[in-house]
């Protein structure tokens, strides 16, 4: 005697319903350190503000979740003055994220959430050196280009707003760990569908 699975009853969770098109703009505040072993008497750890740009794609799920995969791109640049004597630092980053959203309520005006996913970040850094950083170093890096790849957390919690029956605009705080690269994000934007 056989017996066939219910994908209707047993899969449900499964079920993915395109829900809208969503593109945000934002900032991020990110921790990044930026050493090199070429570069033993150079470290940089402050916290880089980076404009954002977020693109992503809803999908009603099981219970009224929403799955969210998005994908991000931000950029931070540092570029003192020519002839200055200090290092020049630029930061490029693309996140792929995988999240959750939980409405907390439903309204007809506002949707509070929350939410947590996973995330993929590759991450683009690039360093420019003065020479009066090696005065006592026979061999001089003048620049050096790392790529570097980290897998990380995400928790956030935000609000839609709906316009009207086509449009709805949502803000969004979000805080990315992955280990040495840590963000924390604020973004504001709109889906359309």
């Amino acid at each position: 005697m056989f017996t066939f699975l219910n994908c209707d009853a047993g899969f449900a969770f499964l079920k993915l319903r395109f829900n809208n098109f969503n593109i945000a703009l934002g900032a991020t505040g990110v921790n990044y350190p930026i050493r090199f072993p070429e570069v033993q008497n150079y470290s940089q750890t402050e916290i880089k503000r980076a404009f954002l740009i977020d693109m992503r794609f809803d999908f009603e799920t099981y219970l009224g979740l929403r799955f969210s995969p998005s994908a991000q791109w931000w950029s931070w640049g540092e570029f003192p003055e020519f002839g200055s004597g200090e290092t020049e630092n630029s930061i490029s980053g693309l996140d792929v994220n995988f999240d959750v959203h939980y409405f907390l309520s439903k309204g007809k005006r506002f949707s509070p959430y929350v939410g947590t996913g996973l995330g993929l970040h590759l991450i683009y850094s690039e360093s420019q050196f003065p020479y009066n950083l090696f005065e006592d170093i026979a061999l001089v890096v003048t620049s050096i280009t790392e790529y570097r790849f980290k897998r990380g957390v995400n928790i956030m919690a935000g609000s839609d707003i709906r316009i009207n029956d086509n449009v709805t605009l949502f803000g969004e705080i979000r805080y990315d760990y992955a280990h040495e690269l840590n963000q924390i994000k604020f973004l504001i934007g709109i889906s359309t569908f």
